[in-house]
């Protein structure tokens, strides 16, 4: 057993391989754990025997699955929520024309966003789109984005 000034090692340990096992999984169950480690370092510094210490881990450990568990899976799905990835990020956007957008049978025409071009189309009933307008990303087909034209007045500058 690990008693006098070794334990709180063990614990910090214990903690630091948890938290590293949490960043790699993502699942709040080591971060729990690691949280409920935390208060037996202290009970190893105050000389508490290891048994204590095992039991105030395993106590605060429940009590981090009951108090502090909800609150991180809350964060995680509201973070993923607003977090758009990938293409899906470019929807609602507006970017500037900077080569003239026809409708998709034509060929199609550039716009920028976040200084990236994109191949860009839109409706036939909203081409042409010119050089300088603006235009917001209302869906895409592979990398190929679709636009309709906003009005000057409605892009945040």
């Amino acid at each position: 057993m690990l008693t006098g000034s070794f334990a709180w090692a063990f614990w910090l340990v214990a903690c630091a391989l948890l938290v590293i096992i949490e960043l790699f999984t993502g699942t709040v169950v080591a971060l729990c754990m690691a949280v409920g480690v935390i208060p037996s370092i202290l009970f190893a510094l105050a000389g508490a025997s290891f048994i204590t210490q095992t039991i105030v881990a395993i106590v605060c450990t429940i009590l981090a699955f009951f108090l502090l568990a909800p609150t991180i899976r809350r964060l995680y799905a509201r973070n993923q929520q607003e977090t758009a990835s990938n293409m899906d990020a470019l929807k609602g956007r507006i970017g500037k024309v900077t080569q003239r957008i026809t409708d998709a049978s034509a060929d199609h025409g550039r716009i920028q966003i976040d200084g990236d071009s994109w191949l860009a189309y839109t409706t036939a009933d909203c081409a042409p789109l010119e050089r300088g307008s603006f235009a917001k990303v209302v869906s895409y087909d592979s990398i190929v984005l679709q636009v309709v034209p906003v009005d000057r007045n409605d892009v945040d500058n």
